[in-house]
């Protein structure tokens, strides 16, 4: 529905100056970006932000990584391009424009290597001895490799002295340089673009916080104690909601603990034309035959997709390639994608806290099944700190699971109490009883949509009632009907197809 409704909006809208447009989730935000590269709209997404206020933040590293990437993106364009947030995303004050700073290195420039140094550990980079994640910087001699958010690759940056003489994207996974040489390099803040005197501050506000982190560092719980150089990203934008987001408001307030206030969100959500719909296409051939005198646009991810669905006259059609998936219908126009959804992973937010997880509770992996939690260790990988969840499975074998990736397990419920049974690394037995479960879903869903459309069939009896006759009866209650009272009975009978008012 969202996807018909922004389309109406920029068909419609003789000069579309919406700037910030609210969804629910990251999906939603997807779908909604694609009408936007439909219209040729320069647009943003922010990624689906989810934390608790005062939660530790290394459960969302990446989550983080993206948000400030995108919103050092918006603060350097002068024309501001349309922002498409889910709403949990924009529940927080977002740092200024002055804390996602980014500097520039070109090719035989001369830098001061203690001084560089101490600005990246001031930008929030973390020293190893060989990256493997974004916000990760080495120094080994003359080679300074670094991986700065959101960039594609890490990058190489070889030294003679303290002169940049060579710089270059390389693999990780085979540590071999990639393709021609870089003129310039743009390095952003992996966090926050501070001086000593401003680091200093933050990280003393950090270890006297009052909320629980297993370290007490920026990178955990800096977002919460930025206060005025924070701020609130809805102030001053044109904006709009994709549709009623009224349950995910309240699920947001009864959960997250916004520093936004409510009132903040009282927005209006796009209009709705019952003309323009969505549509969801089972038989190409027979959609274009049928809405042959419209005006017809395919979207296709290249010219081999069209001939695979058997696609080869294209008079009065319009032709479109890109990746992205719309399929709206109105009065006077088709568009159809023959693109198919790319599966991810939803990255969720864990029901577990690590600082609630004890030794020896039971837990379950979402790959791994049923096992122990043991402890949370750091541990040493290629140079730099990393921290752990040791999770125990039957004969003592154990899993390392990264805490940024805390949403992969579950606390584990037993029925009536019962002691659970650990499950046994490679094995297979999960991914089987996974499987079974999944089968037997399917199966209930099966069942209960039969039974949904069953009763649909279902003509049920016109009750007629007369009026005066249901006030007689409703007055022989010996009590005079509170408010609340009357409005229960008029929604009930309204409800019911029995139109009437008492009062």
């Amino acid at each position: 529905m969202s996807q018909s409704a922004f389309y109406n909006y920029y068909k419609t809208s003789p000069k579309p100056d919406l700037e910030l447009l609210i969804c629910e989730d990251a999906k939603e935000a997807d779908e909604l970006l694609s009408v936007a590269k439909f219209f040729k709209r320069e647009t943003i997404v922010f990624p689906d932000f989810r934390p608790t206020f005062g939660d530790d933040l290394r459960v969302y590293k990446e989550e983080l990584h993206q948000l400030f990437s995108c919103l050092r993106e918006y603060n350097k364009l002068e024309k501001k391009p349309l922002i498409i947030a889910p709403l949990k995303t924009l529940l927080f004050h977002l740092p200024s424009e002055e804390l996602l700073q980014s500097t520039l290195i070109e090719f035989g420039e001369e830098i001061k290597l203690q001084k560089f140094k101490e600005q990246m550990l001031f930008w929030g980079y973390t020293f190893v001895d060989m990256v493997q994640v974004e916000g990760e910087i080495s120094f080994r001699g003359d080679i300074v490799d670094i991986y700065v958010p959101s960039s594609p690759n890490p990058v190489r940056i070889s030294l003679f002295d303290e002169t940049i003489e060579q710089i270059k994207y390389f693999e990780l996974e085979s540590q071999r340089t990639l393709s021609d040489d870089l003129e310039s390099l743009e390095i952003s803040s992996a966090f926050y673009s501070l001086d000593e005197a401003s680091f200093n501050a933050l990280q003393a506000k950090v270890e006297s916080s009052e909320f629980d982190s297993m370290t007490k560092d920026i990178a955990s719980l800096g977002l919460w104690h930025l206060e005025d150089r924070a701020s609130n990203f809805l102030e001053g934008k044109i904006t709009k909601l994709s549709r009623d987001l009224d349950a995910t408001l309240i699920d947001a307030y009864g959960i997250n603990e916004p520093q936004i206030s409510r009132e903040c969100f009282e927005i209006d959500a796009l209009e709705v034309n019952d003309d323009v719909k969505e549509l969801m296409v089972a038989d190409i051939g027979s959609l274009l035959k049928v809405h042959k005198n419209k005006k017809i646009t395919i979207i296709a991810a290249n010219k081999a997709v069209m001939k695979q669905v058997g696609l080869f006259d294209f008079k009065n059609i319009t032709e479109v390639y890109a990746p992205y998936i719309l399929n709206i219908i109105t009065p006077t126009e088709l568009v159809v994608s023959l693109n198919k959804p790319e599966k991810k992973r939803r990255r969720r937010k864990s029901a577990i806290l690590l600082d609630d997880l004890k030794k020896g509770d039971y837990v379950v992996h979402e790959d791994y099944g049923v096992g122990i939690f043991e402890a949370i260790e750091q541990m040493e990988i290629l140079g730099g700190m990393k921290d752990f969840i040791v999770l125990k499975y039957i004969g003592d074998d154990k899993i390392l699971l990264p805490v940024e990736n805390l949403d992969f397990i579950d606390r584990y419920i037993a029925a009536g109490g019962s002691t659970p049974v650990l499950d046994k690394l490679g094995k297979g037995s999960f991914a089987k009883l996974k499987d079974k479960v999944k089968k037997r879903l399917f199966e209930i869903a099966g069942a209960i949509l039969n039974t949904a459309a069953a009763r649909a069939l279902i003509k049920s009896p016109k009750i007629k009632v007369n009026k005066q006759e249901l006030k007689e009866f409703q007055a022989l209650s010996g009590f005079e009907y509170t408010e609340d009272q009357t409005q229960s009975i008029n929604e009930i009978l309204s409800s019911s197809g029995i139109w009437t008012y008492y009062g």
